[in-house]
């Protein structure tokens, strides 16, 4: 049931009329809640003892109804990875042109400059390395190192080959450091496919 009569009454106007008509029943429209100032958020989280809980339970203050902590640092992460490295240039940018440009900015920008025309000559002059052809049947191979793999760790007696078979999989583990990681590192592991 709808609630509207023949004719319309002059108080229903057309988005009136339109929502009775075209909501499915039993829809519910989430209210909305205030989104935070996401670039003040992370601005904060730059100073010392600032963390996404203190800037919450202060948006929480202002906003009562606003989001709950865990969809808090979800939408800031959400955010987070769309803020593109050329909005961060149009950032720097505009700090220039506000006045922030000075003699230690500009040897910066020099020395960045100089260092990239460094960058670039090396480029211009290596070696292309030739490209990397793999075995026609390396994901076959690969297969059939993961069965052996399997049915060795099955059998108590042949616990040294599956040993063996794991350390084949594995060529090299490298670790990196990693700012955006948790430790600080990032491991890779290469594998290799075929001996």
């Amino acid at each position: 049931m709808i609630g509207i009569t023949w004719p319309v009454p002059t108080e229903i106007d057309d988005a009136e009329l339109e929502r009775r008509l075209f909501t499915p029943a039993g829809f519910y429209k989430a209210p909305t809640r205030a989104t935070p100032d996401w670039n003040h958020v992370h601005a904060e989280l730059r100073r010392r003892g600032v963390t996404l809980l203190l800037l919450w339970e202060e948006y929480r203050t202002d906003q009562p109804d606003g989001y709950g902590y865990r969809r808090f640092c979800g939408l800031y992460i959400e955010w987070r990875r769309g803020v593109s490295a050329t909005m961060r240039q149009k950032g720097i940018m505009a700090a220039i042109e506000g006045g922030a440009y000075n003699e230690i900015l500009r040897a910066r920008l020099t020395e960045l400059e100089t260092r990239r025309t460094q960058i670039d000559a090396e480029l211009a002059t290596a070696i292309v390395p030739p490209p990397v052809t793999l075995h026609p049947n390396a994901a076959g191979l690969y297969a059939a190192r993961v069965r052996d793999l399997e049915a060795a760790l099955n059998e108590p007696d042949l616990v040294m080959e599956a040993t063996r078979t794991i350390r084949s999989l594995v060529q090299q583990i490298v670790l990196t450091p990693d700012e955006e990681s948790a430790n600080g590192l990032a491991l890779w592991m290469c594998t290799a496919t075929w001996r």
